[in-house]
């Protein structure tokens, strides 16, 4: 598999995250489908993420709404690209949305047919095997309006995924006690941070930090990892 996780921050932050993302894809005129979170406000975030990926001379982009007229047709036009990318928002909303459309069985394939898939915040979130982290810390957390109880996700990563993070006293108590019932790692990504994922290879980027039974540890930037 082929994934970049994403925290957020500005364009200029997530420079180097690009890179590798892009060298990924091994096109000069790549294809990429955005796929907001909610079809609320997205234009303007479709925008703003055409103009930071304008930069590197893309211009073959299309957005994809989950919650605005689906139809499988189109789900699957959608994915005819080089990368797909799963943009910010409510985590809870956005998981819903995606097993509401079943719109996880064609991007499954999608993603086991060596297409590459990115997400920022929730998007990234969604890609791991559970979204439980949108609820953790309860200061900082997502709210669940829709109302899902069962947090089981994409699981296309073997870690969880906390974006936006801060290294505080707050959030280390709160990792420390939530990775020791964990069997797999957790890491938390400052934004401008992130992790990409190829094949069996991963490489960390920026501040990182892990968290595995109840231990804290920096992540080694830039350096790849079998």
């Amino acid at each position: 598999m082929r994934l970049g996780f994403y925290s957020g921050g500005d364009p200029e932050d997530n420079i180097q995250l690009d890179a590798e993302l892009l060298k990924m894809l091994g096109k000069v005129h790549p294809k990429i489908t955005f796929i907001p979170s909610c079809y609320e406000h997205s234009e303007e975030d479709f925008e703003e993420f055409r103009a930071q990926y304008s930069i590197y001379g893309i211009t073959d982009f299309q957005m994809f709404h989950l919650d605005q007229n689906y139809t499988h047709f189109d789900a699957e036009v959608s994915l005819n690209a080089d990368l797909v990318y799963l943009a910010g928002g409510n985590t809870y909303y956005f998981l819903n949305q995606i097993r509401k459309t079943r719109f996880y069985k064609p991007l499954r394939k999608y993603v086991r047919d060596d297409g590459v898939l990115a997400g920022q915040s929730a998007g990234a979130i969604i890609m791991t095997p559970n979204i439980r982290l949108a609820g953790i810390p309860e200061f900082d957390a997502d709210e669940n309006e829709v109302g899902i109880t069962n947090l089981k996700s994409l699981c296309y990563a073997n870690f969880e995924f906390f974006p936006h993070y801060v290294d505080q006293k707050a959030f280390y108590r709160e990792f420390t006690e939530y990775s020791k019932t964990l069997r797999h790692p957790m890491y938390a990504c400052t934004d401008g941070s992130g992790i990409i994922v190829d094949g069996i290879k991963t490489m960390f980027i920026g501040d990182v930090w892990g968290f595995v039974r109840g231990q804290k540890f920096t992540v080694s930037e830039s350096d790849w990892y079998d």
